[in-house]
């Protein structure tokens, strides 16, 4: 005898019956209820006032700083700004100051957006930009076309790279001067963090006020 046909474990679909669709289950596939998706973080890239205030102070003081010194002086100034205003306490004189310098800052920053809203300085500026720039290329041109200006130029920038090169070559001016500027902000981290020291061990040594 043959045997046995198995049946099917389902229903067979009769002809014109449409195939059952597959419904969405609310929640995450470990069984939760989903709040987890809907109670996700938000974006906290926006920087707080504590936060613009104390940029605001690095940059103004980088830029007074490169105004005074150059490169080497905005970074030791901004630099040193920053770590007052971002490490130093509230009532610290050098922490306050700091912070004071980045609310001047945003005051002054505020002050020139109203300026060029009201007045349009900054396309007015740009417009005669515009204009000297075209002005000087066309007296440049000509020049160089009567003179040879740029060949000239070409020459001489080339001849003063090429000693440049050879005087840092033989007195490892940049060597020297990455060294120094290490220890310099060495030294600077170091004065700051044991006048904070300092400052704490005066806190703890003070006694604290209580009933008697």
């Amino acid at each position: 005898s043959s045997a046995a046909r198995p049946e099917p474990s389902a229903p067979l679909l009769e002809e014109g019956e449409n195939l059952p669709v597959a419904t969405p289950v609310s929640g995450d596939p470990d069984g939760g209820d989903g709040s987890s998706l809907s109670n996700a973080p938000a974006d906290t890239s926006v920087s707080t006032p504590e936060e613009t205030q104390q940029k605001a102070a690095g940059i103004a003081a980088a830029v007074v700083g490169f105004f005074l010194g150059g490169p080497f002086l905005s970074l030791i100034f901004g630099g040193g700004t920053y770590y007052a205003a971002t490490q130093r306490p509230e009532g610290d004189t050098a922490g306050d100051a700091a912070r004071s310098l980045g609310d001047v800052a945003l005051v002054v920053r505020d002050r020139a957006s109203e300026l060029d809203e009201k007045h349009n300085i900054t396309d007015r500026t740009k417009a005669a930009a515009g204009s000297l720039w075209q002005k000087s290329k066309a007296k440049g041109e000509e020049l160089d076309a009567k003179h040879g200006i740029v060949d000239k130029s070409k020459n001489v920038m080339e001849t003063v790279v090429a000693k440049a090169v050879a005087f840092n070559n033989e007195h490892r001016v940049l060597e020297r001067a990455r060294l120094l500027l290490g220890n310099l902000l060495t030294f600077l981290g170091n004065k700051l963090s044991s006048g904070s020291e300092a400052q704490a061990e005066q806190q703890q040594l003070q006694p604290t006020g209580g009933p008697s």
